[in-house]
């Protein structure tokens, strides 16, 4: 069995963790099985999320960053709590360059009025 591990790095501010769980509730309303996990500041921590999938029996997550860019978190930190557990895991790429975010960037501009 598979599991979905949005990741997130965490905010203090509350207005960013609930843009974050908007997304995890439109991700379990699609897949099965998701778990949101944060890098810090809120909670469920990855290894919470990690525990409960080991707990359901789950033998590889699919781990969702959500994140723009391919840093450090995603290419050392996240590994580096994962591979401390008996589960395989597979690290998706971050959003990087996408034209459709670029879309959303033209259209925030024109609905500004100010250019």
């Amino acid at each position: 069995m598979k599991g979905i591990l949005l990741v997130a790095h965490g905010s203090r501010v509350q207005e960013t963790k609930e843009v974050v769980y908007r997304y995890f509730e439109d991700l379990q309303r699609k897949y099965k099985n998701c778990k949101l996990g944060f890098m810090e500041f809120n909670e469920p921590s990855i290894e919470d999320a990690v525990k409960e999938f080991l707990k359901e029996k789950v033998e590889e997550i699919v781990v969702l960053p959500l994140f723009l860019f391919e840093g450090m978190h995603i290419k050392k930190d996240i590994p580096e709590i994962l591979e401390k557990y008996p589960i395989k895991f597979k690290i998706l790429k971050p959003i990087l360059y996408d034209k459709k975010v670029s879309d959303i960037l033209f259209e925030r501009i024109e609905k500004s009025e100010v250019y």
